[in-house]
């Protein structure tokens, strides 16, 4: 039987001063190893398997685990046993079990938020004790190395179902709110540095709007309009710079997608497409909902112009795990 893996990865980039050459390697974690990979020639350089597997959420798109480069540490959270767990990323053991406080009493979604700089992290918790059962976010402060417990502090998100990203420098957060907009907290302080109102560029009678990336202070919004086609939605993009105050032009793709996301540069925007899946008469299996296909359409961010089409050697079901920071791998 074929054992299924839920994978994250990040890249590590590792300079040699003395020779003036530089490395970027990708670290891709499943429930029972995990594989460090030379991006330069796609090599593996070695495997480290772990003699059980992996506990707590591996998911990195959603936030339910984090990786700390400088004391190598991966961080899982679980919700069935109320804390998160510490592995050794070089040794896929485990370090500990940190339980939340006792002002947590019913925990349901979390995200973990989790700067590079700095001495502390974030675990967002919507605690389903409060305000009568419908839930309510808890922010709880640790510090990194022991991962103490530095108390309860101002909340960064307004809803769990907010996605937020960390700037270059690991010193802000942006926060796409539930509405489209932008907020930007300093990630040492939470302080709120700007809340940014992108009301006026988006297009007005949308299906469906959402800032769904963010790298160098760019941001990437996708606008949703219904049609009455099997994809039932096509998909517009255009994007922000938070330092200029300026848009870009607006790409209809004439697609639905699975994940848009931006080049770590911030100069291309690659649309992993997805359609519904047709299935003959006679198929009794159930009908599946529209998924990725194996397309990716890569376009330029200035002008607007497709730059090409990438076809995968999959139908469906496919998971872009990331890019390459120098942004010519995927």
């Amino acid at each position: 039987m074929r054992k299924l893996f839920f994978m994250i990865i990040f890249f590590l980039f590792v300079g040699f001063p003395s020779t003036g050459y530089s490395k970027t390697f990708a670290y891709m974690f499943a429930t029972d190893e995990v594989i460090k990979f030379d991006t330069d020639t796609d090599a593996i350089v070695n495997k480290t398997k772990s003699s059980a597997e992996i506990e707590g959420y591996l998911d990195y798109q959603r936030a339910e685990c984090a990786v700390d480069i400088m004391n190598n540490y991966l961080i899982t959270l679980q919700g069935i046993a109320s804390g998160f767990y510490v592995y050794d990323v070089r040794t896929m053991k485990e370090i500990s079990f940190v339980k939340f406080p006792s002002l947590i009493k019913s925990a349901g979604a979390m995200k973990v938020i989790y700067p590079q700089s700095g001495t502390r992290f974030y675990i967002e918790i919507d605690d389903m004790s409060l305000n009568s059962g419908e839930g309510g976010l808890v922010n709880l402060a640790y510090e990194k190395k022991t991962s103490t417990f530095l108390g309860a502090v101002a909340n960064i998100l307004d809803s769990i179902r907010e996605r937020f990203w960390l700037s270059d420098d690991q010193n802000s957060i942006y926060v796409s709110t539930v509405d489209g907009n932008i907020r930007i907290y300093d990630s040492q302080t939470l302080t709120l540095r700007r809340t940014i109102d992108l009301s006026s560029i988006y297009e007005s009678g949308l299906w469906s709007k959402a800032v769904d990336d963010v790298r160098k202070g760019v941001a990437l919004l996708n606008e949703y309009k219904k049609t009455q086609g099997p994809s039932k939605y096509f998909l517009s993009f255009i994007t922000y710079d938070a330092a200029t105050d300026k848009s870009s032009v607006r790409v209809a793709t004439g697609i639905n997608d699975d994940v848009t996301l931006l080049t770590p540069d911030a100069t291309r925007v690659v649309v992993n497409e997805a359609r519904a899946l047709s299935l003959s008469a006679t198929n009794k299996a159930p009908k599946k909902e529209p998924s990725a296909t194996g397309r990716l359409h890569v376009y330029d961010v200035k002008s607007g112009n497709k730059l090409g089409l990438v076809t995968l050697p999959t139908d469906f079901s496919e998971q872009i795990l990331g890019i390459r920071p120098s942004g010519d791998k995927l």
